[in-house]
């Protein structure tokens, strides 16, 4: 095993981990680009610019610089998945619609997805995808309260299942 940090928001830091990752792994033939966060809340009309380019940032930018630093040698090889990390608020998520901020970060993640695999479709047979589940309940967890469930019913896919151990076995 092994980890590797960088803050995802920042292009050559982003560059040097995926350089790194490549090196000890000869290759990256699966990206999941599953950092984000609802960071804090703040009403439209007194959010900061600063605030609302920080969500931006770790919800939309992160992504396009990792797949970004990624993609060359996936195109290279012809080969490569990418899996993008969403939320149903990117599509239309009642109640979520008051969080402008992630709203539209997640919105134009699932836009960028569509757009990243239409523009490496025609370089090779590549696979993009967007993972918005709805909600998951951890084992560990108590059972869902009812805020939870009365929001997983404004929740495309409703409560999904429940998260258990995930077990990944290496070659």
């Amino acid at each position: 095993a092994a980890s590797f940090q960088a803050d995802l928001t920042k292009s050559a830091e982003v560059q040097g981990m995926v350089e790194k990752v490549a090196a000890r792994f000869d290759a990256i033939d699966i990206l999941v680009n599953n950092a984000g966060d609802l960071i804090a809340r703040q009403p439209l009309l007194s959010m900061t610019e600063e605030f609302f380019r920080s969500v931006m940032d770790v919800n939309l930018t992160s992504a396009f610089l990792v797949s970004r630093a990624v993609g060359p040698a996936m195109v290279a090889r012809k080969s490569g998945t990418i899996i993008n990390m969403s939320s149903n608020s990117g599509l239309y998520h009642p109640s979520a619609m008051r969080f402008t901020e992630y709203v539209t970060s997640k919105a134009g993640l699932n836009g960028m997805t569509k757009a990243l695999a239409l523009a490496l479709r025609s370089v090779f047979v590549f696979s993009v995808y967007r993972l918005a589940l709805g909600l998951l309940q951890l084992v560990l967890k108590a059972p869902l309260h009812d805020f939870q469930l009365r929001h997983a019913q404004h929740v495309a896919v409703g409560v999904v299942g429940v998260l258990g151990a995930i077990t990944w076995r290496g070659r």
